[in-house]
Protein backbone atom coordinates (compact mmCIF):
# COMPACT_ATOMS: atom_id res chain seq x y z
CA UNK A 1 0.00 0.00 0.00
CA UNK A 2 1.44 3.39 -0.98
CA UNK A 3 1.57 6.23 1.52
CA UNK A 4 0.42 9.59 0.20
CA UNK A 5 2.74 12.57 0.27
CA UNK A 6 2.08 14.70 3.35
CA UNK A 7 2.97 18.34 3.61
CA UNK A 8 1.30 19.05 6.92
CA UNK A 9 3.80 17.54 9.30
CA UNK A 10 4.17 14.58 11.59
CA UNK A 11 0.83 14.96 13.49
CA UNK A 12 -1.27 14.82 10.33
CA UNK A 13 0.54 11.64 9.23
CA UNK A 14 -0.36 9.97 12.55
CA UNK A 15 -3.98 11.10 12.26
CA UNK A 16 -4.16 9.67 8.75
CA UNK A 17 -2.66 6.33 9.89
CA UNK A 18 -5.04 6.18 12.87
CA UNK A 19 -8.00 6.83 10.55
CA UNK A 20 -6.84 4.05 8.22
CA UNK A 21 -6.55 1.61 11.15
CA UNK A 22 -10.03 2.63 12.31
CA UNK A 23 -11.41 2.07 8.79
CA UNK A 24 -9.82 -1.42 8.66
CA UNK A 25 -11.23 -2.33 12.09
CA UNK A 26 -14.69 -1.12 11.01
CA UNK A 27 -14.44 -3.19 7.81
CA UNK A 28 -13.47 -6.29 9.83
CA UNK A 29 -16.35 -5.63 12.24
CA UNK A 30 -18.78 -5.33 9.33
CA UNK A 31 -17.52 -8.65 7.92
CA UNK A 32 -17.96 -10.36 11.29
CA UNK A 33 -21.50 -9.00 11.60
CA UNK A 34 -22.39 -10.26 8.12
CA UNK A 35 -20.91 -13.69 8.90
CA UNK A 36 -22.87 -13.84 12.17
CA UNK A 37 -26.08 -12.95 10.33
CA UNK A 38 -25.40 -15.64 7.72
CA UNK A 39 -24.61 -18.19 10.44
CA UNK A 40 -27.87 -17.40 12.27
CA UNK A 41 -29.84 -17.79 9.02
CA UNK A 42 -28.15 -21.15 8.41
CA UNK A 43 -28.88 -22.29 11.99
CA UNK A 44 -32.54 -21.27 11.62
CA UNK A 45 -32.79 -23.21 8.33
CA UNK A 46 -31.25 -26.31 9.94
CA UNK A 47 -33.65 -26.07 12.90
CA UNK A 48 -36.62 -25.79 10.53
CA UNK A 49 -35.46 -28.87 8.60
CA UNK A 50 -35.06 -30.80 11.87
CA UNK A 51 -38.57 -29.81 12.92
CA UNK A 52 -39.94 -30.92 9.54
CA UNK A 53 -38.12 -34.26 9.90
CA UNK A 54 -39.54 -34.68 13.39
CA UNK A 55 -43.06 -34.10 12.04
CA UNK A 56 -42.54 -36.59 9.20
CA UNK A 57 -41.28 -39.16 11.70
CA UNK A 58 -44.84 -39.69 12.86
CA UNK A 59 -46.14 -42.95 11.50
CA UNK A 60 -49.39 -44.85 11.37
CA UNK A 61 -49.85 -48.38 12.66
CA UNK A 62 -50.95 -50.73 9.87
CA UNK A 63 -50.93 -54.28 11.28
CA UNK A 64 -50.28 -56.13 14.52
CA UNK A 65 -49.06 -59.75 14.60
CA UNK A 66 -48.36 -62.30 17.33
CA UNK A 67 -45.33 -64.50 16.76
CA UNK A 68 -42.88 -66.73 18.60
CA UNK A 69 -39.17 -66.24 18.86
CA UNK A 70 -36.75 -69.12 18.35
CA UNK A 71 -36.40 -69.50 22.13
CA UNK A 72 -40.19 -69.82 22.50
CA UNK A 73 -40.89 -66.27 23.67
CA UNK A 74 -44.17 -64.78 22.46
CA UNK A 75 -43.92 -61.36 20.83
CA UNK A 76 -46.29 -58.73 19.54
CA UNK A 77 -45.06 -57.28 16.21
CA UNK A 78 -46.33 -53.94 14.96
CA UNK A 79 -45.86 -52.85 11.34
CA UNK A 80 -46.08 -49.19 10.35
CA UNK A 81 -46.81 -47.35 7.10
CA UNK A 82 -43.16 -46.27 6.72
CA UNK A 83 -41.97 -49.92 6.66
CA UNK A 84 -40.77 -50.08 10.27
CA UNK A 85 -41.53 -53.24 12.24
CA UNK A 86 -41.18 -53.25 16.01
CA UNK A 87 -41.50 -56.17 18.37
CA UNK A 88 -42.09 -56.31 22.09
CA UNK A 89 -42.68 -59.23 24.43
CA UNK A 90 -46.35 -60.06 24.78
CA UNK A 91 -45.78 -62.18 27.85
CA UNK A 92 -42.88 -62.26 30.26
CA UNK A 93 -43.13 -65.72 31.81
CA UNK A 94 -44.92 -67.85 29.21
CA UNK A 95 -43.05 -69.60 26.42
CA UNK A 96 -44.04 -72.31 23.99
CA UNK A 97 -47.00 -72.94 21.71
CA UNK A 98 -50.43 -71.47 21.81
CA UNK A 99 -53.78 -71.82 20.09
CA UNK A 100 -55.87 -68.88 18.97
CA UNK A 101 -59.64 -69.09 18.82
CA UNK A 102 -61.92 -66.45 17.36
CA UNK A 103 -65.27 -66.21 19.04
CA UNK A 104 -68.20 -65.49 16.76
CA UNK A 105 -71.86 -66.14 17.31
CA UNK A 106 -74.12 -67.04 14.43
CA UNK A 107 -77.13 -64.92 13.52
CA UNK A 108 -75.81 -61.89 15.42
CA UNK A 109 -74.54 -58.54 14.27
CA UNK A 110 -70.82 -58.37 14.96
CA UNK A 111 -69.82 -55.14 16.69
CA UNK A 112 -66.29 -56.20 17.49
CA UNK A 113 -64.06 -59.22 17.15
CA UNK A 114 -63.03 -61.22 20.22
CA UNK A 115 -59.96 -63.42 20.29
CA UNK A 116 -58.95 -65.95 22.94
CA UNK A 117 -55.43 -67.34 23.40
CA UNK A 118 -55.11 -70.78 24.94
CA UNK A 119 -51.81 -72.01 26.29
CA UNK A 120 -51.89 -75.81 26.60
CA UNK A 121 -50.23 -77.48 29.59
CA UNK A 122 -46.83 -78.88 28.78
Amino acid sequence: MEKPLYTGGHEQAHLYQNQQILNHVQAIDMGIQQNNFTLHEYADAVNKKLQDLEKSKKRNLENVFITTQGSGGIFLLSSYDNGDIEGEPLTSSVVGNWEIYRLKFTKTEQKKSEVCNRFPNQ
